[in-house]
């Protein structure tokens, strides 16, 4: 991968990081739910396509997507990207009392990692010591 794509996606989760926090933070928690749009113009600038031709897919197909015309490497990374940041959308959904929308962005960002582990086992051991 080159320096400045990793360089893109590491600040793009930090951003996210700082971001979330931010609507997390004492006092601010009804933020939580409006700064949801942010994640997925994320995941929009992460996918290179709006949010309809990802959004519904399943996560072997976003794999596939993310992968696509990609080093391993870079795939590997965009991917884990993508887990992270449906992280961040379940904390987001603990925050606005949505629970049962929290855990499907967990499972969803466990069945993206497994999908990596399991296309990529040598390069996502390596990788997400995130």
């Amino acid at each position: 991968m080159s320096p400045q794509r990793q360089d893109y996606l590491l600040r793009l989760i930090e951003e996210l990081g700082r971001f979330v926090r931010a609507a997390l933070s004492p006092g601010e928690r009804h933020r939580a739910e409006a700064a949801l749009p942010a994640l997925v113009e994320a995941q929009e600038k992460l996918f290179a396509m709006p949010a309809p031709e990802f959004l519904g897919r399943t996560p072997e197909a976003q794999v596939e997507l993310l992968a696509k015309g990609e080093s391993d490497a870079t795939a590997v990374e965009k991917c884990l990207t993508q887990a992270a940041i449906l992280e961040y959308a379940a904390e987001l959904y603990d925050a606005a009392d949505r629970p049962a929308l929290a855990l499907g962005s967990r499972q969803w960002a466990a069945a993206i990692r497994e999908a990596v582990v399991t296309r990529w086992p040598g390069l996502a051991a390596k990788t997400d010591d995130r």
